[in-house]
């Protein structure tokens, strides 16, 4: 297979044009595969990203928040039942987990498209004090 010259820039001073296929032989072939294999795994991870806020959305409303286990299963939460907010990592995705009085959890994604909009709806809908508002107003762990 043979590479074909492309005219991509002209060093400082010279006048000497680089070629493409005279930078990439500069360039070990593991580290060129290393690459590439980053920039589609970083292109993977943020289209599962955009599938996950397009395919699993939260609702607040209210009587609560409609949201999903780590199952997937939707179920509704009452503001009343919800007692704690930890910070869990499901499949590389950070999530607030929003245990119920009853046992019951479900997840609130840290990449919400519009974190503050959210965060003053719930405390519109509940109060300053209410577990999942002061949650939402702590600065998120590294890594969210």
């Amino acid at each position: 297979m043979q590479l074909v010259s492309v005219v991509i820039g002209v060093s400082s001073g010279s006048g000497v044009i680089a070629r493409s296929d005279d930078m990439l032989a500069s360039v070990p072939l593991g580290m060129a595969v290393i690459a590439i294999a980053a920039g589609a795994a970083y292109a993977l991870l943020m289209g599962l990203l955009w599938l996950a806020i397009r395919a699993f959305p939260v609702h607040v409303h209210r009587g609560g928040i409609r949201s999903y286990n780590a199952a997937g299963i939707y179920t509704n939460m009452p503001w009343s039942e919800m007692s704690a907010v930890r910070t869990v990592d499901y499949i590389g995705l950070r999530y607030y987990e929003i245990a119920s009085l009853y046992g019951g959890k479900i997840l609130l994604p840290l990449f919400l498209e519009e974190k503050a909009g959210f965060a003053a709806r719930v405390e519109r809908l509940t109060s300053f004090n209410h577990v999942l508002v002061r949650a939402l107003a702590r600065k998120p762990p590294a890594g969210a």
